[in-house]
C-alpha cells in the first residue's frame, strides 16, 4: 500500500507501508513528475503521487469556482 506521507513544494514524498520505502517526486516547471532513482515499486508510487496531485488540483479550482 503506497500513501502520499509528506508534500513539500515541489516535492512529494509516497511510502510504501509494505516496505517502508519513501519514494521522493519533485514537480518540475512543466509540471512534469520526477523521480531521480529507479527502483520497482516507483511505478506505483508514480501513480499514487499522480492521483494526490489531481485531486489537491480539483480541489483548489472547486474553491475558486
Amino acid at each position: 500500500m503506497f500513501e502520499v506521507t509528506r508534500y513539500d513544494d515541489p516535492d512529494i514524498f509516497v511510502t510504501c507501508h509494505r516496505t517502508g520505502e519513501t519514494y521522493k517526486f519533485s514537480i518540475g516547471g512543466d509540471d512534469a513528475l520526477t523521480h531521480p532513482e529507479a527502483h520497482s515499486g516507483q511505478g506505483r508510487a508514480r501513480q499514487v503521487a499522480v492521483e494526490w496531485l489531481a485531486q489537491r488540483v480539483g480541489s483548489r479550482e472547486l474553491e475558486f469556482a
